[in-house]
């Protein structure tokens, strides 16, 4: 037992910790619907979409207004996204989940914040395909402080945040060459968001964990683009930050485990 577990039981930070997550949760639902139309994250306050009555503070509890409510505006009727109570869900389950994983630390925080900004992230990308500047540059620079100064690894975490990149500028530019040999007007190929968001995580995950999140990406994208090909008998381009982001997710909570048994194997 801690000094830590003596001055704040240990039910009470797993509360807050919940707690905590799904505040953070109902932001970033925020931010998943203004910031890719350009809008203020601040101002004015929280509305219904459809009528844009501000809600009150009784409307605006995370999870629990949204079951209150019975999935409706209490001023139009409208039906409520189920997305808003399963972002705030998820991002109180990722803080617990790295809580349990990593205790109440300084890289519990850092970490907690990485997966915010990957939650965003996801969102965006499957809404409009597009992986926003305004959370990569800061996620990369974050990254790249937690590599060095709580990991101590700052050429590792360089290094894998350009590995990151140049991996994802490569196949860029190779889609890109490939789609206007064959005369393509309809797709554009991989874009630069993905190479940015493979330079964040670099930063976050070091080298051997970059390398886990990688395959679990590539893996996800080609089953997804797999199934889609089987449904419309043809290939069609979808989102790759949401398969990423699940990548950096399971290499983050299970990246170590998965590189020692493959060094293992390998080594026999």
């Amino acid at each position: 037992m801690t000094i830590f577990d003596v001055l704040i039981p240990s039910p009470l930070v797993w509360s807050a910790v919940l707690i905590y997550g799904a505040l953070i949760g109902s932001f970033l639902n925020v931010v998943i619907h203004r910031v890719p139309r350009e809008e203020s994250i601040a101002w004015p306050g929280s509305r219904c979409p459809h009528c844009m009555t501000a809600l009150s503070w009784k409307d605006n509890i995370p999870l629990l207004s949204f079951v209150l409510l019975k999935g409706r505006c209490r001023s139009c009727q409208a039906s409520i996204s189920g997305r808003y109570p399963l972002v705030e869900a998820l991002n109180a389950g990722l803080y617990v989940a790295l809580l349990a994983a990593f205790g109440p630390t300084l890289q519990f925080l850092a970490l907690a914040a990485l997966a915010s900004m990957l939650l965003a992230i996801f969102w965006i990308d499957l809404d409009t395909m597009y992986i926003l500047n305004v959370l990569t540059y800061p996620g990369i620079a974050l990254g790249i402080a937690y590599g060095g100064l709580i990991e101590g690894r700052w050429l590792p975490t360089l290094a894998a945040a350009a590995a990151g990149y140049a991996l994802f500028w490569l196949i860029s530019e190779g889609s890109r060459l490939y789609l206007k040999a064959i005369k393509s007007i309809h797709e554009d190929g991989m874009g630069m968001g993905d190479a940015k968001l493979a330079a964040m995580m670099g930063a976050w995950l070091g080298p051997e964990r970059l390398v886990v999140a990688l395959f679990a990406s590539f893996l996800l994208g080609s089953i997804i683009g797999l199934a889609l090909k089987a449904r419309s008998g043809k290939s069609e381009p979808f989102p790759f930050g949401p398969a990423l982001v699940i990548g950096t997710f399971a290499s983050l909570f299970a990246g170590e485990s998965i590189w020692r048994w493959y060094m293992g194997f390998l080594v026999g």
